[in-house]
């Protein structure tokens, strides 16, 4: 039935990627936009009002065409008391055996208060919802991607394309350190940077030197330094007649990883160093020459500012094993650092994990902390990435398939690691990297995932549950891609249809 005052154009498209179109024509009455007014640009779903894509109507005087990905929602002007406008959307998708046709109805609804509202069901079975994932990343603008979406457990697979082809996986690949910090660590592992006397103390006075044994803590920043400073001044010590002595034998001295882009230091990631102070993302002539020395010297002149004196000069070396403890800084539990650092995707913290990872062994080492991280997929017994460089995900070197990163996360979420790992993704439109995406929709709030982003590259990993409650895993690793922002929107709208699919 067609309210009065409307036409409905009917749209069949075959043998070509983009599918679920749909024409909402209004005689009389300016055409409301079909897509959200006001939504972040990510959620936004290709609309056209002429030229390519928009599909003339006889005798009606606005035509609009647009992609749906399921309900939106606008904010117009009140045009009308109330419009109700139905249209009948034909979909055909034809693959090399299969052709797959559909029709659903949309119905676009103007309410008195000017909220305009679209709505279509849900796709109800899984070459439905194929056809549907694939509209939706048909303007993703990617010249090359791997997607795998598969109902957990003996589940079907609900999406592949390119599953099997190594990938630049960008900071998805962070949920491999996560994981492996968290079964080697432990959920519970803290970091400690401590300050020494390697000498007596006499009126005051330490007769040698201060030793300040830095442990990796990603998470030490001017506070912290701060307050080691306070615990050397409440010991009673106002002077050290030795030297100010750095201990970060713990890592390796290589700042950075060698495939890095040159301007990723210190913006996106700090200069690397045992003894890191906030994160290291500076750019001074000492800070870039030698990062752990030059916090050392911060550290001098934060006691010289409490009233400690250090009248030897800064050198690097050992705490002895007589030397006297004078203060801890004692970093969060492991799972709340892993948790920050997913969900806000800090390269730094990833690329000091590693390093850590690395010296349980041997040598706080990139590439031992790599091998550590293959010995973990070995744990799962999951097949290792094709290609890993770094924990972070900034080389354009790394490759990884998204098939890989499905087994991975399915192992890793079944193991004792599991609900920590869980805790640590960012949810949609809640918080970390996804707080703006899927707002106003149904996914929102039901995508736990890790967002990858660099040169030319998106991607998107994890979890959620289709509205028949099923759990699904998934990966989308997009590369070469156009525009970013129609990357990440496509991938909005593919997992928008998952979650609202009742297969």
């Amino acid at each position: 039935m067609i309210a009065s005052g409307v036409c409905v154009g009917f749209l069949v498209f075959a043998d070509v990627p983009r599918v679920d179109a749909v024409v909402v024509s209004q005689v009389g009455v300016r055409a409301p936009p079909i897509t959200g007014v006001g939504q972040p640009p990510d959620l936004s779903i290709p609309t056209t009002t002429s030229g390519a894509g928009a599909v003339p109507v006889i005798g009606v005087s606005t035509t609009t065409s647009a992609v749906l990905a399921g309900p939106t929602t606008s904010r117009v002007a009140p045009l009308v008391p109330s419009t109700s406008v139905v249209a009948t959307v034909v979909d055909t998708v034809t693959s090399k055996a299969t052709t797959v046709t559909s029709m659903t109805v949309v119905t676009t609804t103007i309410r008195p208060d000017g909220v305009t509202t679209t709505t279509r069901p849900a796709a109800a079975s899984i070459d439905e919802l194929r056809a549907r994932v694939s509209a939706a990343l048909a303007g993703s603008t990617s010249l090359r991607m791997g997607v795998y979406v598969t109902v957990d457990g003996n589940g079907p697979v609900l999406f592949e394309r390119n599953a099997e082809r190594g990938l630049i996986p960008a900071s998805t690949q962070k949920l491999y350190i996560a994981g492996a910090a968290l079964s080697f660590m432990g959920v519970d592992a803290r970091y400690s940077t401590d300050v020494f006397a390697d000498g007596g103390i006499s009126d005051g006075t330490v007769t040698g030197d201060l030793v300040l044994r830095a442990s990796g803590d990603p998470t030490f920043g001017a506070t912290q330094l701060a307050a080691l400073a306070n615990s050397v001044k409440s010991s009673g010590v106002t002077r050290v007649s030795g030297a100010l002595v750095l201990d970060d034998a713990r890592y390796d001295r290589l700042t950075r990883v060698a495939s890095w882009k040159a301007a990723f230091t210190p913006g996106e990631s700090g200069w690397l160093s045992a003894f890191s102070v906030d994160g290291n993302h500076r750019n001074d002539a000492a800070t870039v020459a030698d990062p752990a020395m030059a916090n050392l010297e911060r550290f001098r002149a934060v006691l010289a500012a409490k009233g400690v004196v250090v009248v030897g000069a800064s050198r690097r070396g050992s705490v002895s094993p007589s030397a006297m403890l004078l203060g801890s800084s004692k970093s969060a539990p492991l799972a709340e650092i892993v948790q920050r650092f997913v969900k806000r995707s800090d390269n730094t913290y990833a690329e000091l994990l590693t390093k850590e990872l690395g010296a349980r062994l041997g040598t706080g080492s990139t590439a031992n902390g790599v091998s550590a991280i293959a010995k973990h997929f070995g744990q799962l017994a999951v097949q290792l990435p094709e290609v890993q460089e770094d924990g972070s995900g900034l080389s354009s070197n790394n490759r990884s398939s998204a098939r890989t990163q499905v087994a991975y996360l399915q192992g890793a979420l079944a193991s004792p690691i599991g609900d920590a790992l869980r805790g640590a993704f960012a949810v949609s439109c809640v918080d970390g990297t996804l707080r703006s995406r899927t707002c106003g929709t149904a996914a929102a709030g039901k995508v736990l995932a890790k967002s990858g982003a660099i040169d030319n590259v998106v991607a998107l990993t994890g979890v959620t549950t289709t509205a028949s409650g099923r759990a699904v895993t998934f990966s989308f690793l997009l590369n070469d891609v156009g525009s970013s922002r129609l990357g990440r929107a496509a991938i909005d709208a593919a997992l928008l249809e998952v979650v609202r699919s009742t297969v």
